[in-house]
């Protein structure tokens, strides 16, 4: 749990630039609620990181 704090913490400005200020929070943490495996393979490259932003700005406009 403490990890994925961190890596929230860490990631979690980076989102906000890839998306925006009310999407990013929302984004970070469908981040770091996936597995830890699966969390450190889409971070760790900024085009994962990018590619997982795309992915979780579509869900949510998908929601709305």
């Amino acid at each position: 749990k403490k990890e994925k704090e961190a890596i929230g913490e860490f990631i979690f400005p980076h989102v906000e630039k890839l998306s925006n200020e009310d999407l990013a929070p929302k984004i970070t943490g469908m981040l770091i609620d996936l597995p830890l495996k699966e969390l450190e393979k889409k971070i760790s490259t900024l085009e994962g990181l990018k590619s997982s932003v795309e992915e979780g700005k579509k869900l949510i406009e998908e929601e709305d």
